[in-house]
């Protein structure tokens, strides 16, 4: 185990699955973890998206129609999608440059691996999905609930894949409270 401070890990999406696959090499430095909109296993689907992505940057950087058209429309539901706005999408743009994003998604792909599964662990930990997240299906976070001995699962009733900029607010909140009893 690494000596250093303990912290609470928070990863979203294809963050939070690797996030929780890291417990098993560090656990000594996690007194929680917390994860939004979180996979147990990558689905081929998901490593697909990162590959085809991953090509599509092969022929330059991306631009704010191209984001839109990838992103937004996979991620965000309908009435969703006026939040992410042009100029959200292009500081999204700007916040990672084309050779870091080429670099990720291979990355991604190959750690992406659905062979690579999230062990059954037992630190406290707490998923938080919404019903209607059309990238990673609702059963995915159900099933990251059933590997844990000390996992809560916060259920969604309104939002998508999106979480971060839907329900910043509440999440902020979670956040806090998870940090102010570990």
């Amino acid at each position: 185990a690494l000596a250093g401070p303990r912290v609470v890990l928070l990863g979203a999406s294809f963050d939070a699955y690797l996030a929780l696959r890291s417990l098993a090499h560090h656990p000594s430095n996690v007194v929680h973890a917390v994860a939004l909109s979180g996979l147990a296993r990558c689905p081929e689907a998901m490593v697909d998206i990162f590959r085809a992505t991953a090509e599509q940057l092969q022929a330059g950087p991306l631009t704010v129609a191209q984001l839109r058209a990838s992103f937004v429309t996979t991620t965000a539901l309908p009435n969703e999608r006026d939040a992410l706005g042009d100029s959200c999408l292009q500081a999204m743009l700007e916040a990672v440059g084309h050779e870091q994003a080429c670099l990720q998604l291979r990355m991604n792909v190959a750690l992406g691996e659905p062979s690579l599964a999230v062990a059954p662990y037992a630190h406290p930990t707490t998923i938080v999905h919404a019903r209607s997240d059309q990238i990673v299906p609702f059963g995915l976070a159900e099933e990251l609930r059933g590997l844990g001995a000390n996992a809560r699962l916060v259920a969604l009733d309104a939002g998508s894949h999106i979480l971060p900029l839907t329900h910043s607010e509440r999440l902020a909140a979670l956040v806090a409270e998870v940090a102010s009893s570990a």
